[in-house]
């Protein structure tokens, strides 16, 4: 959404701000400064931030996640992580593991640069909300768990406690 389609968006709401507040505003929620607010954008400036007891879930199932501690997870690190050989693409032959595993870093990985680091895990579960809760009471985060519809599972890795 551009400046003046924000300002078209609040008119129809009733709402009049000239065009030096509609910049301020806008200015705001474009968090990578290209002149529009896209949906993740928008998104990201009103959920806020995690509370303590999310981040720190976060926090655990990152370095579940990070093997080398490197604050890195790279798509070979995924591969790994997670056995994606009863992904219905990957059974009938039209997906690699590697592409399978691509689409589960698409999940995290904002910058599409096939690493994914600390703050993009981050950001995936702020914008999961309060679903982020009940995933992880219902499926110990870091358990044997499916992501999505497309059966992506954790290789054997420790449960976490939630309850703590």
């Amino acid at each position: 959404m551009t400046q003046e389609e924000f300002l078209i968006g609040l008119r129809e709401m009733g709402i009049t701000i000239d065009k030096r507040e509609a910049h301020i505003v806008v200015d705001l929620f474009d968090r990578n400064k290209d002149g529009n607010v896209n949906f993740h954008e928008f998104l990201s400036t009103v959920r806020g931030k995690l509370n303590p007891r999310r981040a720190e879930l976060v926090r655990k199932a990152w370095l579940r996640l990070d093997k080398h501690n490197d604050g890195e997870v790279t798509l070979e690190d995924l591969l790994d992580i997670y056995d994606v050989s009863n992904v219905k693409e990957v059974l009938d032959g039209k997906m690699t593991h590697m592409q399978a595993i691509r689409r589960v870093a698409k999940l995290w990985d904002h910058d599409g640069n096939g690493v994914v680091v600390f703050e993009e895990f981050v950001e995936y579960y702020k914008d999961l909300g309060k679903v982020f809760l009940h995933l992880t009471r219902s499926a110990s985060l870091i358990g044997p768990i499916t992501l999505t519809a497309y059966s992506y599972t954790l290789r054997s890795t420790p449960v976490l406690n939630t309850q703590d």
